[in-house]
């Protein structure tokens, strides 16, 4: 069965929740159409899960509140780095989420299985988690993988949030920007546990991206030297944090980057690294409910794949063979499966002219 969208029911909450989650709902999700009904669907998963949902718009924003109306809606106060795109700045979604004993940002176009996170982050102390997405070509439609260079969702347990949110250079990146997704878990690792969720427990339909280049560039430039920053600040106080700069050191010290965008490439990427660290071990009190009617469907795309295809992806995705090594070895793996197929072909057209002379004699 291919199902292209599902309506999950919006259940009434209880209006003493204190889990916030907050996202921002574009103007483009209001309008009807497939914006609208991913949206929909996001909210009610995020509802589900037992978070009420505030939506933070930019200064001056329409806001949607007739379109979604189990949804609070307000205008942040900041513009961030880029006052026309994008979405609010984290300095105002972590202010949103105050003095709330649970709180998550997640971006507006998520959809979240439903799981006992609440629990999880109620008796967790000192926690933030943090979940990458699953890209999917639309909900419950075929996988397309795992997103690895950056998180969608992150969840914090009482009390976390504040050294990034008091930190103006890192306050400043924006929901839908890119780097906030890498910066943001690399600074929380320094003052709490950060523990990652493994998939499937977000999935996201995939569109085109929305920032350009010259953006990525600049939020690269800041996302370095504000986690540096951040780092440098705490690092008598934190032993990640000190951990942090003493493996940048001794990696620079090797690579001798020969330019400041060399340089800044480095850093990057090692925050990459850096982050993987944390993905293991998984989360095991948290239970995730893979017989949602999402997950199901997809996972009923993934197993209709023949192993060959599934062998040649893992293949090609492999960290341990380089480039042209791993082409040469795809290649040949498809040769041969393509000289199989043909093979299979040739045997049916033989069992169907048999089968059709068969029929004529008889």
């Amino acid at each position: 069965m291919r199902w292209r969208y599902f309506f999950v029911y919006i259940h009434s909450m209880n209006e003493n929740q204190s889990a916030l989650l907050v996202t921002s709902i574009p103007p483009s999700a209001c309008k009807a159409g497939v914006a609208k009904l991913t949206t929909t669907t996001a909210i009610a998963s995020f509802e589900r899960s037992g978070f009420r949902v505030l939506s933070l718009g930019r200064p001056g924003e329409k806001a949607g509140l007739g379109h979604f109306p189990t949804v609070g809606f307000r205008e942040a106060s900041s513009p961030g780095m880029f006052s026309l795109r994008y979405g609010p700045a984290f300095g105002d979604l972590l202010s949103a989420i105050g003095g709330e004993d649970i709180g998550a940002v997640v971006n507006a176009d998520i959809y979240m299985v439903q799981s006992n996170i609440l629990d999880v982050l109620d008796t967790a102390s000192n926690t933030i988690l943090v979940a990458r997405r699953v890209d999917v070509e639309h909900l419950g439609g075929e996988v397309i993988g795992v997103y690895r260079r950056g998180i969608d969702g992150i969840f914090f347990s009482r009390n976390t949030v504040s050294e990034i949110r008091e930190d103006a250079d890192l306050a400043c990146f924006q929901l839908g920007a890119p780097y906030w997704d890498v910066v943001l878990p690399v600074a929380a690792s320094f003052h709490h546990r950060l523990r990652f969720i493994p998939a499937p427990f977000l999935c996201h339909p995939i569109h085109e991206a929305k920032w350009n280049e010259a953006d990525y560039r600049l939020l690269r430039t800041q996302a370095v030297k504000a986690i540096i920053s951040h780092a440098e600040k705490y690092r008598h106080r934190s032993q990640n944090a000190d951990a942090f700069l003493t493996g940048l050191e001794r990696r620079l010290r090797v690579t001798k980057p020969r330019s400041a965008l060399r340089r800044e490439k480095q850093i990057a990427e090692y925050m990459g690294h850096w982050l993987s660290q944390f993905e293991t071990p998984a989360v095991p009190e948290l239970e995730v409910d893979l017989s949602d009617p999402v997950i199901r469907s997809s996972a009923q795309h993934l197993f209709a794949h023949s192993v060959e295809g599934l062998s040649l992806a893992r293949l090609l995705d492999s960290p341990e063979l380089s480039w042209p090594a791993a082409v040469r070895v795809a290649f040949r793996a498809f040769r041969r499966s393509f000289r199989s197929h043909r093979r299979a072909q040739r045997i049916e057209r033989q069992i169907r002219l048999e089968s059709s002379a068969n029929s004529s004699r008889s």
